[in-house]
Formats: structure tokens, sequence, C-alpha cells
């Protein structure tokens, strides 16, 4: 089934660059619609989705590395959850929600808690919370002040047909490269975390300079990989060689997309770069 993007809230999503993704998959990377194609990082699944819309013979393994789809798993649960807290207030858009007001939907999802559900707390908190705030737990939730946001009652999650014939794993994402690294049919789809970012939305929080150029290091054709400006990704394909000494870079195609506002942040520009196998020609 086609989504323009992922089912559940997922800070990182790349449904920007979905339209452009797609057709570079169908594009550039037709010759492997019946190969491998490996979401090394795969966040909301997003971009494993498309690819098994895209090429239903594929082989497409979404490594779930921050546990997206047990989210998914209960998203009838969460669907409820919001419904009660949602009847307990009267929205007012842009407004503070009051202490009393706050506690009574602090006390719905203890409840629920108590009772041993699986709370979703990415989404629950996209909510009630200001746009680009997260929390992974309840004691963050009830940390945080809560917002009348946007809407007076949430959406009515649903995710029918996502990742249907995706194959799911959880493993080390360097690990995984290595399982096909000399596979020259399967395609890497590397889109990791921004460099040096640190964010409640992710399970593996911090992504650093020396993952990233390990995993540099490890990349090779045919790829697709995501970054972006705040990463310095343009700079660092310029001095490549010099650091690295690969040219894992070179005449790969980048594309980028426009800055996007979120709430009150400015996003950077984000960028997809790729080597389907052939000589291409490097442009911004």
């Amino acid at each position: 089934m086609n989504y323009i993007k992922a089912p559940l809230p997922f800070l990182g999503q790349k449904r920007n660059f979905l339209k452009a993704f797609k057709q570079t998959i169908k594009e550039d990377f037709s010759a492997y619609k019946n190969a491998t194609f490996v979401d090394v990082f795969g966040g909301s699944g997003l971009l494993a989705n498309t690819i098994k819309s895209v090429y239903p013979n594929a082989r497409v393994i979404y490594n779930d590395f921050d546990g997206y789809t047990e989210r998914l798993k209960h998203i009838d649960t969460t669907n409820e959850i919001l419904e009660k807290i949602a009847k307990k207030y009267n929205f007012v858009e842009g407004k503070r929600i009051s202490d009393e007001v706050k506690q009574a939907g602090l006390n719905i999802i203890k409840d629920y808690e108590n009772k041993g559900a699986f709370i979703d707390y990415i989404t629950i908190s996209s909510f009630v919370l200001f746009s680009g705030n997260y929390a992974k737990d309840f004691d963050e939730l009830k940390k945080y002040n809560w917002y009348y946001y946007k809407r007076a009652t949430p959406s009515k999650y649903s995710a029918n047909g996502y990742l249907n014939g995706a194959q799911v794993v959880r493993k080390d994402g360097f690990l995984l490269i290595k399982e096909f690294l000399d596979d020259k049919n399967a395609v890497l789809v590397l889109d990791p975390p921004y460099l040096n970012s640190l964010n409640d939305a992710y399970l593996n929080r911090f992504w650093g300079v020396i993952d990233f150029l390990k995993l540099v290091k490890l990349m090779r054709p045919p790829y697709l990989f995501f970054s972006s400006h705040k990463s310095q990704i343009m700079e660092f394909i310029n001095l490549e060689i010099e650091i690295l000494g690969t040219e894992v870079f070179k005449d790969a195609i980048v594309k980028k997309t426009n800055m996007v506002s979120f709430g009150n942040m400015l996003d950077p520009t984000d960028y997809m770069i790729y080597k389907s196998g052939g000589v291409n020609a490097l442009f911004s």
C-alpha cells in the first residue's frame, strides 16, 4: 500500500523526500527490481515500505532498530488512549492545558500502564506537546507542559498494509551492512541520524563523527545515502579522499530538498546521494 508519510509520528522520516526517492528508485534502480534492498537505519519504515510498493518482487529488509513495529502492533490501544485523553478537555488552540486536565490525562495513561498495556509515548506526546517535542516514558511526559495544539481531536491512526512483504530485522547497522557487503545485487539504503544528533525520538540517541566515518568506510555502490546540511555532507565529499582515502561519493548523484519549517524549528536541507552502479555526475 502507498503511504505518503509514516502511519505513526517519527521525527526524521523522509516524507518530504518521498516523491524524489520514489522517482529515483523507479528510474535509476530498475535493474534491482528483483534484487535486495537493505534499509539499514530503518526508522519509521517509510523508505522500506515505498521500495516494496514500487518493486513488490524485491527482497526488502527493514532494520527496525528503534522498535517502530512494536508501536504499530499496538496502534489500536494508542487510538483508545488518545480518544480518552481528548475527552478530558475543551480545546483552545495554542493554550496551555491546565494542571488538572493534564493530571487527568496522565491518570489515563498510568491506568493502562498498570494493566500491562504498551504505551506509545512518542505518539501520545505528539498530540499533547508542541511539534518536535517527544517523551520516551511517563516521567518525561509528566515534566512537560501540555498544550492544545493544532487539533481538538487526535488522529485515528491506521497502518493497514504498511510494510507488508518486508523482512523485519533488528540488528546493529554496521553488522547488517557487513552481511551484504559482497553482494553487488544488494542496494544499501542508508538514512543514519544527523551527525552529532541527540534526540528523544530515537532509541539509539547519539550519532557521532566516528559513527559517520565508520559508515562511509563500509559503503559501496549500489547505495542511496541520506544526510543534511547540518552534517556538512557536501564539505565532507570535497575532502573524502584526503580524510578517508576512499572514493565512495565520487561521481555520485546528489539531490536536495528545500528547508522545511516544523513548528518553531527549521529543518536543515536534506540530501539524497546515490550510486546505482553506473557512472553518474555529481550535482546539487
